[in-house]
């Protein structure tokens, strides 16, 4: 998934986009109260 959202080109794209995860992946985790469970 995170591929497909990289089309954006330049030198700040790719760190940009995992910043974008890493937020997504935290949201996900506080919306499951910090399980594994997805």
């Amino acid at each position: 998934m995170g591929d497909v959202t990289r089309t954006r080109q330049g030198p700040g794209a790719v760190a940009h986009d995992d910043v974008n995860e890493l937020i997504a992946t935290a949201t996900r985790l506080m919306q499951n109260g910090g399980s594994d469970s997805w």
